[in-house]
């Protein structure tokens, strides 16, 4: 598939970086995250291949090769990569295979727990279906619409900024850390924490 994408690629003033970090990987059972880091290898591999078609003259040097590998598999993870379990233990195994497989020297392990989640990916609900809160008091319709688009895309916003930004020092990683844990804890509401929602990997990653 990556291979196809790239001969529609050729030609085009697009970098093909940018269709490499857009993919999504979301296994719903991820175990301890064999899937995702074979995927995670992958990706970086290509992303390290079109790096040096654009940089012939660093191809053949191994140490720009090595740091370029371990730059890729942080990138693609940061970019591409999610995971549901049941089991919370499962996710931290998750977690751990990632932070080995994307380790770098004198950069910090990459925060993960707004891709890597506990819950059931079999049951959920899309956004655009969900017309009133678990245990709340159904409302108006267009009211409760407004309300929860408003909510949901202020929500998203946030989310997007945090995950945007490189987990390059220490001090980014904790400030992510603080800015998760008030997404979760303030600007989303008690009833949405327990259920799933479908549709796409960020709706996923801030429960």
């Amino acid at each position: 598939m990556i291979e196809r994408k790239k001969q529609e690629w050729l030609g085009t003033s697009k970098p093909f970086a940018d269709f490499l970090l857009s993919i999504k990987v979301l296994d719903p059972a991820m175990g301890s995250g064999h899937f995702l880091v074979e995927a995670t290898d992958q990706l970086a591999r290509w992303l390290v291949q079109d790096w040096e078609t654009a940089r012939p003259e660093d191809a053949q040097s191994t140490d720009v090769a090595e740091q370029d590998i371990h730059w890729a598999r942080r990138e693609v993870v940061r970019n591409c990569i999610y995971g549901v379990d049941l089991n919370p233990m499962a996710v931290e195994l998750a977690k751990l295979s990632l932070w080995l497989t994307t380790v770098a020297s004198n950069k910090p392990l990459s925060f993960l727990d707004h891709h890597l989640r506990c819950g059931n990916s079999l049951i959920g609900v899309e956004l655009e279906k969900l017309v009133m809160l678990p245990g709340r008091k159904a409302e108006q319709p267009p009211l409760w619409n407004f309300v929860l688009k408003s909510h949901t895309d202020s929500l998203l916003k946030r989310y997007s900024l945090m995950a945007a930004l490189p987990d390059d020092n220490l001090q980014m990683v904790k400030w992510k850390e603080e800015q998760f844990r008030e997404i979760r804890s303030r600007s989303c509401p008690a009833g949405w924490r327990s259920w799933p929602m479908s549709g796409c990997p960020h709706s996923l990653a801030i429960r």
